[in-house]
């Protein structure tokens, strides 16, 4: 189980949703840098590998709906 801050919880719902990160970067007032990077760091944090046959955000995205990661409180 991974421990997700509120702000990446946010991120990933985000994601989960179907949003472009330009359009993420846009609802959240983020730069489309800020959301790349911290889509980046979010898929790590996950521990979704790096590969030709993987789908980073389609991962992230059946992880948000297992709810296979928990929120903490701060930012």
């Amino acid at each position: 189980m991974v421990n997700l801050t509120p702000a990446e919880h946010k991120l990933l719902a985000e994601l989960a949703l179907g949003f472009s990160n330009s359009y993420i970067a846009k609802r959240l007032t983020y730069t489309k840098e800020s959301v790349d990077t911290n889509a980046k760091r979010l898929y790590d944090k996950l521990g979704i590998p790096i590969m030709d046959s993987v789908n980073r955000r389609a991962f992230a995205i059946r992880i948000f709906y297992k709810g296979e990661y928990t929120s903490v409180t701060g930012d």
